[in-house]
């Protein structure tokens, strides 16, 4: 299962980067996918999630719940719920769920074709 869900993740960033867009959602993308792929994320760790939600809110055209879970994201809220909750599932579920949400949000930038 690892194994399967450690290649789908680098798939759909790969499909992120091919994608054409810029270079900062892709930076963003990267880091993001690094902290699904790794063997522990503890709560400091989502300090990598901090480029993808500024970029999800900044984006035009990006649904306004997930701009909103991306100022969750950035807010300490979620992390004094997994705590009370003494549930770290519910963490680290709501944090996946967003990284790849927010990747398949990401539109196609238009680049001009080099001829």
């Amino acid at each position: 299962m690892e194994i399967d869900g450690a290649a789908a993740i680098v798939l759909l960033l790969w499909a992120v980067c091919r994608s054409r867009t810029g270079l900062g959602m892709v930076g963003a993308a990267a880091a993001a996918a690094g902290l699904l792929l790794g063997r522990h994320a503890l709560f400091a760790d989502t300090a990598l999630l901090i480029p993808l939600a500024v970029l999800m809110i900044q984006q035009r055209g990006v649904a306004k719940w997930l701009k909103a879970w991306a100022v969750l994201v950035l807010s300490p809220a979620l992390f004094v719920l997994a705590f009370i909750w003494q549930k770290p599932m519910v963490w680290q579920a709501s944090i996946t769920t967003f990284v790849i949400i927010a990747m398949f949000a990401v539109k196609p930038s238009k680049v001009p074709e080099v001829t």
